[in-house]
C-alpha cells in the first residue's frame, strides 16, 4: 500500500536543509517535502560516519553511514567527481533526487538528502537491512511459491505506484530488489531509480544502451522508446527466474540473447516447470508479450488469478536459483549493466 501521494513533480532537487540543529528522522522526512535546492557540503562527515561498501553501480558506490547523532543507519551513495574517475553529471544525480522525492510508498526507497563534497556527490537513501530477494531466500534454504507471491505483489504494488504517475524505472532486475527483514512480515523494496524516467515522450530520455540485456525488454534492445510496459515485459522475466532459478532469454552470446528476446523467444521447460502453478506461467507469459500493448500492466497483474489464488506452501528447492546467482554475478562483473542515455 502507498504511504502518501507525491506532489506534483517540477525541477527542484530536495536536500537536507535543517542539518545544523539535528538530523532526527522526522525532520530528514520533513526536509524531503520541501522545494528547495540546495546541495549541502563538507558537513556531510561530520554528521555522518561512512561503514564499508555494501554496493557498486557503474558509477557509483552505495556505503552504509551511521549518523553520529542519532545511531540511525542509511545507505549513502556516492558518485565520484574526479576527472580520471567514471563520471556521471550532476543532473543525472539530481534527477534521481527529483524522483525519489516525489514518491513516498512502502516498496520504494526513499531519499533524505543529498551533499555535494570535494570529491563525490552523495544521495542519503534509507537504509535497507536485507540482501536481495534472490539472496534472501537462498540463505534461508527455501522457499515457497506463497513466499514468492507476496515479494510479487510487493513489486508489483511499487511499479503500479510508480506507474500511475507515468514513471518508469527501466531497471528492474533482482539486484534492485532488496529485502527488509526488520518487520514481522520481511517486505521487498525497489532500489535505484537512476534510469527512471517519466514518460513523457521524449524518446532520447527512454533509450537503452548496450551492457546486461538480461531483464532488458524488446523495445529497449531494439533501440525503440521504452515505457512503463518495459518494467512488466522485466516483472515476467523476474518471475521465470525465481520460480525456475534460469533465465528466460539466456543465450551463449550476447547478441543471441538479444535475438531472443527480440523474437520473445521462450518457453517453460517441463524439467524446470513440473509442478509450477498454471496460473504463474499464464501471468508471466501475460507480461513476456513482445507488443508492448498486449502486455499486462501492473493493475492487470494485480487482478491475475495467480496473485489472487491461494498459493502452495510446499517447501521448494534454491539449488537451481544458488547456481544462477553464481552465474549473475560473473555476468556482472563482465560487463557493464543496463545504464541510461
Amino acid at each position: 500500500m502507498a504511504v502518501g501521494q507525491p506532489s506534483a513533480v517540477s525541477k527542484a532537487v530536495v536536500v537536507i536543509t535543517n542539518m545544523t540543529e539535528s538530523i532526527r528522522q522526522h525532520e530528514l522526512e520533513r526536509s524531503t517535502q520541501s522545494n528547495s535546492i540546495e546541495w549541502r557540503g563538507e558537513e556531510f562527515y561530520k554528521y555522518f560516519s561512512v561503514e564499508s561498501v555494501v554496493g557498486r553501480g557503474r558509477f557509483s558506490l552505495v556505503k552504509q553511514a551511521f549518523c553520529r547523532m542519532t545511531g540511525r543507519s542509511y545507505a549513502v551513495k556516492c558518485f565520484s567527481r574526479h576527472q580520471d574517475a567514471q563520471r556521471i553529471d550532476k543532473s543525472d544525480v539530481e534527477r534521481e533526487i527529483q524522483t525519489l522525492n516525489h514518491l513516498r510508498h512502502s516498496s520504494i526507497v526513499q531519499a533524505f538528502g543529498a551533499f555535494q563534497t570535494t570529491h563525490e556527490y552523495i544521495v542519503v537513501l534509507q537504509w535497507i537491512p536485507g540482501p536481495s530477494v534472490l539472496e534472501f531466500v537462498c540463505h534461508l534454504g527455501h522457499y515457497t511459491e506463497e513466499m514468492m507471491l507476496e515479494f510479487a505483489k510487493d513489486l508489483l504494488e511499487g511499479l503500479n505506484y510508480l506507474h500511475d504517475f507515468n514513471f518508469a524505472h527501466l531497471d528492474i532486475k533482482p539486484e534492485n530488489l532488496l529485502i527488509d527483514p526488520s518487520n514481522s512480515t520481511a517486505r521487498l523494496i525497489i532500489v535505484d531509480l537512476g534510469s527512471a524516467r517519466q514518460c513523457d515522450g521524449n524518446p532520447q530520455t527512454l533509450f537503452w544502451q548496450g551492457g546486461s540485456a538480461e531483464f532488458a525488454a524488446p523495445e529497449q534492445v531494439a533501440g525503440l522508446m521504452a515505457s512503463t510496459a518495459s518494467d512488466i515485459w522485466a516483472f515476467g522475466v523476474f518471475l521465470y527466474t525465481f520460480v525456475s532459478g534460469t533465465s528466460a532469454f539466456l543465450d551463449e552470446s550476447f547478441d543471441a540473447s538479444c535475438s531472443n528476446i527480440v523474437k520473445g523467444d521462450f518457453y517453460f521447460p517441463k524439467k524446470l516447470f513440473h509442478g509450477v502453478c498454471g496460473l504463474l506461467k499464464d501471468l508471466i507469459a501475460q507480461c513476456l508479450k513482445i507488443n508492448t500493448c498486449e502486455r499486462f500492466t501492473t493493475k492487470q497483474c494485480l487482478e491475475s488469478y495467480w496473485i489472487n489464488a491461494s498459493p502452495s506452501t510446499e517447501e521448494l528447492s534454491t539449488m537451481k536459483l544458488e547456481e544462477y546467482l553464481e552465474r549473475r554475478k560473473y555476468e556482472i562483473s563482465k560487463c557493464d549493466d543496463i545504464i541510461p542515455l
